[in-house]
């Protein structure tokens, strides 16, 4: 991944006038090249995305892909400091159908091992999440 720091370079064939012109000369090569480096999350931030990713794996393991693609989109906007994930991921603990009655199934049949640490994984996601709603509150003057 390289992040949001990163450039684009192209070296063109022709003439700078000849682009410039509106012709476009073919294009020789071109090289995507970092040049700054990636922000680093926080540590809290880092840890939801870290559970976020281990409820996704349980989640595709037993065949759940809609509920794991739900809770990989929230990751994946959490780990872009996108708070927009905090708030979708909160929203699919709520209301019957929710996160909260997801049992683990692999052929008709709940593996108590796995549905335990599914879990403690939810419990985990839904109480750093809750934190950084309640930080993100306090940062923004609510």
């Amino acid at each position: 991944m390289w992040g949001r720091a990163a450039l684009l370079k192209l070296r063109w064939l022709g003439t700078p006038e000849a682009v410039g012109q509106g012709a476009f000369a073919p294009l020789l090569s071109f090289q995507l090249i970092r040049y700054g480096s990636e922000m680093a999350l926080h540590p809290d931030v880092a840890r939801l995305a870290e559970t976020l990713e281990a409820m996704t794996i349980l989640l595709k393991l037993h065949g759940d892909n809609g509920w794991a693609e739900q809770i990989e989109r929230c990751r994946s906007s959490i780990a872009q400091s996108d708070y927009h994930g905090v708030d979708r991921l909160l929203c699919l603990y709520g209301g019957m159908g929710s996160v909260n009655d997801v049992i683990l199934q692999s052929g008709g049949v709940a593996p108590a091992e796995d549905n335990e640490r599914f879990d403690a994984l939810r419990t985990d996601a839904w109480k750093k999440t809750n934190a950084l709603a309640r930080d993100g509150a306090r940062g923004n003057g609510n």
